[in-house]
């Protein structure tokens, strides 16, 4: 996970962490990188928007949505309280 706080953003760093991982990606062999965002289902949430065309400028590509209790389905018992769904995006390297 990559965070950068909001009295910090808007400096780049974002940026340079996404960078920094995509060369250890690139070192390590890796042909393609794939990130999801997490955010509830049927919800519009302009902050994730917002990142969701932040990492298409970064050269990444939608791939498709994903159900998250999908691939975690002892989520739904234990930490999640909404339906949530991952937006998968993928750039090659």
């Amino acid at each position: 996970m990559l965070v950068v706080s909001p009295q910090s953003r808007r400096q780049g760093i974002g940026r340079k962490l996404v960078d920094f991982a995509l060369d250890l990606a690139r070192t390590d062999g890796c042909q393609t990188v794939l990130l999801d965002i997490l955010a509830p289902a049927n919800v519009s949430d302009p902050r994730r928007e917002a990142l969701k065309k932040w990492y298409s400028s970064l050269g990444f590509e939608f791939v498709k949505n994903r159900d998250f209790l999908e691939f975690h389905p002892a989520a739904k018992e234990h930490l999640i309280i909404t339906d949530v769904t991952y937006s998968l995006f993928a750039k090659k390297l």
